[in-house]
């Protein structure tokens, strides 16, 4: 162990072989004896000690480049369009903070590709010289945008890890299917976000790269898999970033800093090259500071901008829409009797915090005229529980291979040591084992990324197979809900527990409301029971959701509220033609309630204290004309 075989830049992607060691621990991740330990309360102590001071904004800057940095994607692009920006000039302003603001850990490879900055710039200087040459529309649709990459996905141009210190200085042998998408679309590929290992965490954190930092408070994690992606988008460093969700890696970190996150429908955007856990669950996605801007790449990526056009002309007023507010699992969970759940959990609900901006979002769309539907999954009957919730049924009530069986969580994730082992061969050409690659991940507290892959093999794999045969039947079961009550979406809480700190996280408990004696207190529990009920639940079926920022709770924290819609129809289940524009009338319904919400000041998107400096003066996000 200590080092890797696998493909490097200097030889070339296809060229030979060299030997790639363990890379220096990052002065930001606790101290590999002091992990060893596992000693919650040194851990917690170190993380006191060592958060940094929240960095100023860059005094150098000039005021064109404080308004190229404040510009929304649509901004950009409309700019660009006219000629009143230059690719090089816009992401020399997006790298200027990127390097300013880099002790926050977003980007990956700063310390072992020292030139990527310049790279990214080149990258942009080839768009303009291509406009010059071919005219502006030559580099349509996103003109030379600049996107950060996830951490996870295959690239040939910068190392690809997947956030493992073993693999920090690998190259791919081919794109993932994403980042080749982008570049047809003349996107600039804006480095790659910090993940965790694999992508296997609610944080972002790995010994070669450290912690990200989260620009609301230090003290907050910046979510996982894709708190680099969330952390850099809410940071000004770029107005979107590509994300992927296997159990809430899009819309955790969306939730902790304060973005929109769009985890799309199985298949929507290609797959293909991002390390995997599942072959359910994973799906590339799209974090943003605006619902528009998530539109508006949708559009330019599946070459959707007439389709868009269709369903934005034909959204319905909010009068005409229907909400649906399940409160199981989502409001309030449990496992019901006879029913078993692979974590187990404590009868809970989603803290005061969370449910006073639920509630505000209710009441907001309520004053605007959309109807708000209670109601739960339609009751079945089980010959051995009776008279139950379909959806607890399908989820906690199965017995496969003589035993309890939770369709709902994590047995799904059973295949995850292989599909890491495949992507590290398929893609990187690595000659690293899979006990190496598990025996060099550090986990403390609830960040359990070696955990997790050392673990997914060893379930029953009766029992996963029988998970992947009955996605038919799950998505009837929960689109049962949209038919029983005629709604168009669901309304949900974006998280059960408030926004999780880093002491959390290291202690592993959040608070939350628990029934104790027939009464709700709030209580320390287990933080991965309100993170997993949130973002794990019915991820193994494509459902379009979306998390929607609501401001700071009172005491500073992110907030947020998720809407879904119906999920694909069994029979369409493997038809990508159709996951290409299923999504779209969910976008622009669910776009009429969140400019409900949105449009109430005390659920509007707040902007994070350390960009305060940037926008400051600000009158408006259009440069002045600059060049050519």
């Amino acid at each position: 162990m200590g080092q890797a075989v696998c493909r490097s830049k200097e030889t070339g992607p296809r060229d030979v072989v060299r030997v790639h060691k363990r890379p220096a621990w990052h002065p930001s991740f606790p101290p590999e004896e002091l992990l060893d330990t596992q000693d919650v309360d040194r851990l917690v102590a170190w993380f006191s000690e060592h958060l940094p001071a929240m960095r100023p904004g860059d005094k150098t800057l000039t005021s064109r480049e404080r308004q190229l940095q404040a510009m929304s994607l649509t901004d950009y692009v409309a700019a660009r369009k006219r000629c009143e920006v230059t690719c090089e000039e816009y992401t020399s302003a997006l790298v200027k903070r990127m390097v300013h603001f880099s002790y926050m850990n977003a980007f990956m490879y700063l310390d072992s590709m020292p030139q990527q900055t310049e790279y990214i710039v080149q990258q942009a200087r080839e768009l303009d010289k291509k406009a010059r040459d071919q005219g502006v529309s030559a580099i349509a649709p996103l003109y030379g945008l600049p996107v950060p990459a996830k951490g996870t996905m295959a690239t040939m141009d910068f190392p690809s890890s997947a956030g493992h210190g073993l693999l920090h200085g690998c190259y791919a042998k081919k794109d993932a299917a994403m980042v080749a998408l982008l570049r047809s679309k003349h996107a600039v590929i804006m480095g790659k976000t910090n993940v965790p290992e694999f992508a296997a965490s609610f944080t972002t954190a790995n010994y070669a790269n450290g912690c990200t930092m989260n620009p609301y408070s230090h003290e907050l994690i910046p979510g996982g898999s894709s708190g680099g992606a969330a952390s850099a988008v809410a940071t000004y460093i770029a107005p979107l970033a590509i994300s992927e969700d296997t159990g809430g890696s899009t819309r955790g970190p969306a939730l902790q800093n304060q973005s929109f996150g769009y985890d799309p429908s199985r298949h929507h955007y290609p797959n293909d090259g991002n390390a995997a856990i599942t072959y359910t669950n994973d799906q590339i996605g799209l974090i943003a500071r605006s619902l528009e801007d998530i539109i508006a790449m949708d559009a330019a990526l599946l070459d959707l901008e007439a389709e868009h056009a269709a369903h934005q002309a034909a959204a319905p007023p909010p009068g005409d829409v229907r909400v649906g507010l399940p409160r199981w699992p989502f409001v309030e969970f449990f496992v019901p009797p006879g029913c078993h759940s692979n974590l187990g959990s404590p009868h809970m609900r989603l803290s005061e915090a969370a449910k006073t901006k639920y509630e505000a979002a209710k009441r907001t769309l309520s004053l605007a005229g959309v109807s708000l539907v209670e109601g739960e999954w339609p009751a079945t009957q089980s010959s051995s529980l009776g008279s139950i919730n379909s959806l607890a049924e399908v989820l906690y009530g199965r017995v496969v291979n003589g035993k309890p069986c939770d369709t709902g969580l994590l047995t799904s994730t059973h295949s995850f040591s292989g599909q890491a082992a495949q992507w590290v061969s398929q893609y990187l050409g690595a000659e690293v084992s899979l006990a190496d690659l598990i025996s060099d991940v550090h986990d403390m507290g609830s960040h359990k990324p070696g955990h997790f892959l050392k673990n997914s093999g060893q379930m029953d794999e009766s029992q996963f197979r029988y998970v992947m045969a009955i996605q038919p039947e799950v998505v009837r079961v929960y689109n049962s809900y949209f038919d029983a009550h005629n709604v168009d979406v669901i309304l949900l809480p974006g998280l059960l527990c408030d926004a999780v700190t880093w002491k959390d996280l290291v202690a592993n408990t959040c608070a939350v409301q628990v029934l104790e004696s027939g009464e709700w207190v709030t209580k320390e529990i287990d933080s991965v029971h309100p993170l997993s009920v949130s973002m794990f639940h019915l991820k193994n079926i494509p459902i379009p959701k979306l998390m929607v920022p609501t401001g700071l709770d009172s005491h500073g924290r992110p907030t947020g509220v998720q809407i879904w819609g119906r999920a694909v129809p069994p029979e369409r289940l493997y038809d990508d033609a159709y996951a290409r524009t299923c999504d779209l009338a969910f976008l622009h319904t669910a776009k009429v309630l969140i400019d409900c919400i949105q449009g109430n000041p005390h659920l509007k998107r707040v902007d994070a204290p350390l960009v305060a400096g940037l926008l400051e003066g600000l009158v408006s996000s259009r440069p002045a004309r600059g060049g050519a």
